[in-house]
């Protein structure tokens, strides 16, 4: 197992909706992100991609209305999903709010199924 793949098991990950997706938003741009974790987030890429390698100012907007400041890193691209490490980290607590949120509004069964049809 690279150290990639343990950090990957070693952090929780809350994938969102679609129509529950967090924005990331940087100086140029919007995207929206489809999986938050405490020091990294996943977002679709656009037209107006991000750098890999270049560090900058982000606010990522819940649904909830939450803004979290931070500074994130592209790291690399997936498909089309862009990785990026976030330098100012999501609090555990955010995260864990954010998920307590999903599950009132969907249930437990709700987010399985909708992430079941996501494909991921």
């Amino acid at each position: 197992m690279t150290e990639a793949e343990a950090n990957r098991r070693s952090r929780f990950r809350l994938k969102f909706p679609l129509a529950e997706q967090p924005r990331l938003s940087t100086s140029t741009t919007d995207y929206a992100v489809v999986e938050l974790a405490e020091d990294s987030a996943r977002a679709i890429v656009t037209g107006d991609s991000l750098r890999t390698g270049k560090i900058m100012d982000a606010v990522i907007t819940l649904q909830s209305g939450q803004q979290i400041t931070t500074r994130i890193e592209p790291t690399r691209t997936e498909g089309d999903h862009i990785i990026v490490t976030l330098h100012l980290p999501v609090s555990q607590r955010e995260i864990m709010d954010e998920q307590r949120r999903l599950l009132i509004k969907y249930g437990k069964e709700g987010l399985r199924e909708i992430e079941g049809l996501r494909g991921s």
